[in-house]
């Protein structure tokens, strides 16, 4: 690689999703544990980008902006990989039941209660993350202007 090239990171936006005591995330047949989102374009907002992400993959229409909870950067080991995550919340009164528009038979998504997080089968940081979100500051009154089926 030409080392006169700069090399910019890439924005990526996430989501998740709970319902009470219970967040939401998804493995893939692969086994990829993620939660929903994907990169931001060119031109577009992080906000753009989330919703542009949500409808692509699982049909979901965001109204507006959830709460952000998260950012992190991620560089791989042999630095030819630089991510930047924006990771936001969405509080939901019920446990949806999502299905993957992309890859409608590869990807399970699981509703995983707080208290199975710590012994759950993923990353350390995906599990620093999602007890960060499903004790976070709860938004009862406004869910419903965050989405809609």
């Amino acid at each position: 690689m030409d080392q006169s090239l700069q090399k910019f990171p890439r924005a990526c936006v996430k989501i998740i999703f709970r319902c009470s005591d219970y967040i939401l995330y998804y493995r893939t047949r692969k086994g990829i544990k993620d939660i929903p989102g994907g990169h931001i374009h060119f031109g577009e907002t992080i906000l753009e980008a989330l919703k542009r992400e949500l409808d692509e993959e699982i049909g979901f229409k965001l109204k507006m902006e959830p709460q952000l909870i998260d950012a992190w950067t991620y560089l791989s080991k042999d630095g030819l990989n630089h991510r930047v995550y924006f990771v936001y919340l969405l509080d939901v009164f019920q446990k949806i039941k999502f299905k993957s528009k992309e890859h409608p038979d590869g990807i399970e998504f699981i509703w995983l209660h707080k208290d199975e997080i710590l012994n759950a089968d993923i990353m350390p940081q995906q599990k620093e993350l999602f007890l960060k979100a499903v004790n976070y500051l709860k938004n009862e009154n406004n869910r419903d202007n965050f989405y809609q089926e």
